[in-house]
């Protein structure tokens, strides 16, 4: 029986990927493989997939296995390489193989390959990230409550871990939400506005969207009117609406200047954190002797109180912790962005 073609995904990770997967050699990798396989096609497949012809997680059947639904086919295309541009990287140092791959994607010198913070676009060219500075500091100021709605992915998840320590070194009381895809689907949706809202732990101020709600229309206007204000960081294409938000901070939308239009919500989380941070500073929220980051009796709030245990809204179970810990290293280690160097505040 002739084989059937490839799936369309898996182009994606790589060309014959499939071929261990409808092998008989055992191992964990092919059981996970396979049970991979089932999940993937039964969600993303235009058509139903049909079960498995075996129980066997290894399926004997092989390439005759039912399990793959006829798809159409995906042909691969090979991006061009300018030449001269490799060439060029490769006389600055870039090893050959990166700096084809770096050429193919419009890279031209190494210099756009720095790593140091003193490379990082300027703050400011993000839009309504001094906005989000203003609301976040304000509400740190009130002890007011702040939900990060993350992501599961890892963009979502490394977003959230940014806005967490970050938020609880500068004294914030923050708690985080990770929605379950399969019974609230994803992004900021009304539901889990409400679910939010309801919480044990107290009802949120402010709810934070991290890697997604550009195209929460429906879950911010059930925030707002549940009187929660939303703060939206996100980096995917904005639909014909935006969200009524009260800042929304994502270089893919309308008027935004700022450069880098494929960085990651993480990416976009942390530029946040800067401007917050530049923002505290500026109002001497830190102490003004001494390393960055510091805070003083006078300048610093109490530590929130630990609200009880359970629940999805984790708000204040680590509170503030002083500059000798590890959450006052991270508060130090911030910023300024723009001065950041080594040694020097």
């Amino acid at each position: 029986m002739k084989p059937r073609p490839t799936p369309p995904f898996l182009f994606f990770v790589g060309h014959g990927f499939s071929a261990p997967v409808h092998s008989h050699a055992s191992g964990y990798s092919t059981i996970i493989l396979r049970n991979l396989l089932h999940l993937i096609i039964e969600a993303a497949s235009p058509t139903k997939a049909r079960p498995c012809s075996s129980e066997n997680l290894l399926c004997p059947a092989g390439p005759r296995c039912a399990l793959i639904a006829p798809m159409s086919t995906s042909k691969l295309t090979t991006r061009p390489v300018p030449g001269r541009a490799r060439d060029m990287l490769v006389e600055q140092g870039v090893h050959p193989v990166l700096a084809a791959i770096y050429a193919s994607r419009g890279v031209r010198s190494r210099d756009e390959l720095e790593r140091e913070l003193g490379a990082l676009l300027p703050l400011d060219l993000l839009l309504h990230a001094d906005d989000a500075a203003v609301l976040l500091a304000d509400a740190i100021r009130d002890k007011k409550r702040l939900l990060i709605v993350a992501d599961y992915d890892c963009d979502g998840a490394t977003a959230c871990a940014v806005g967490m320590r970050a938020l609880r070194a500068f004294g914030a009381s923050v708690g985080y939400l990770v929605p379950d895809r399969f019974k609230l689907g994803y992004g900021l949706t009304p539901e889990l506005s409400r679910m939010a809202a309801q919480s044990a732990a107290g009802k949120p101020d402010i709810l934070i969207t991290v890697d997604n709600g550009i195209a929460s229309v429906e879950g911010v206007a059930e925030a707002n009117r549940l009187g929660m204000q939303v703060l939206v960081t996100d980096h995917h294409l904005p639909g014909a609406t935006l969200p009524d938000a009260a800042a929304i901070v994502n270089p893919n939308q309308p008027g935004c200047p700022f450069p880098s239009k494929s960085i990651a919500g993480v990416g976009v989380m942390f530029y946040v954190m800067l401007a917050l941070r530049a923002e505290l500073r500026k109002r001497g929220w830190f102490a003004a002797a001494g390393s960055s980051g510091e805070t003083t009796s006078a300048t610093a709030p109490s530590p929130p109180a630990p609200p009880p245990r359970g629940g999805e809204f984790r708000a204040g179970r680590r509170p503030a912790q002083p500059p000798g810990t590890e959450s006052g290293r991270i508060a130090r280690s911030c910023g300024p962005w723009h001065r950041r160097r080594r040694g020097q505040a």
